[in-house]
């Protein structure tokens, strides 16, 4: 996976989470049920005296394990988006010229290490729409954004 300085992240998320999340756990939801009854229930220890107990327990374990997967697809989507919008198709440069309107710093992480991304919100007049953008580096709220972006083939933007 390519390393961007810049990339355009509301959209392959939204794609992500509207058009694969749903598909995702369907079709996880069978695969794991497979999975945990023909080899992980099998190293069950405790038993209730109580068979609804067990079933309810089943079915908890059924139900994480396939969201917890379904997560991994999802996060698999979102980066195939990315890696299709660079790799196939016709790539447009773009100079833009835009004002930040929002921005957000990296969160602490409780390793007590910051994340390396920033995000902003610019204002592009000329489309008249809000971009948000993962950058490297800190921005102040009012600053011009001035940058040559790359529009990939799902119209993402992207700066290596």
């Amino acid at each position: 996976m390519t390393s961007y300085e810049i990339v355009q992240i509301d959209k392959p998320d939204y794609w992500a989470r509207r058009y694969f999340a749903i598909p995702i756990f369907i079709m996880m939801l069978p695969l794991c049920t497979f999975l945990y009854l023909k080899f992980l229930k099998s190293f069950e220890k405790k038993w209730y005296q109580n068979p609804l107990f067990n079933k309810f327990k089943i079915v908890w374990r059924i139900l994480i394990f396939t969201i917890s997967l379904s997560f991994f697809g999802i996060w698999t989507a979102f980066t195939g988006i990315l890696a299709t919008n660079e790799l196939i198709g016709k790539q447009e440069i773009l100079q833009l010229n835009a004002k930040i309107i929002e921005y957000r710093a990296p969160k602490k992480r409780k390793s007590n290490r910051t994340s390396q991304s920033h995000y902003i919100t610019i204002y592009d007049s000329n489309k008249k729409e809000q971009i948000e953008l993962s950058v490297n580096r800190k921005f102040v709220v009012g600053e011009q954004f001035y940058t040559r972006l790359i529009k990939g083939y799902w119209g993402i933007l992207y700066q290596k």
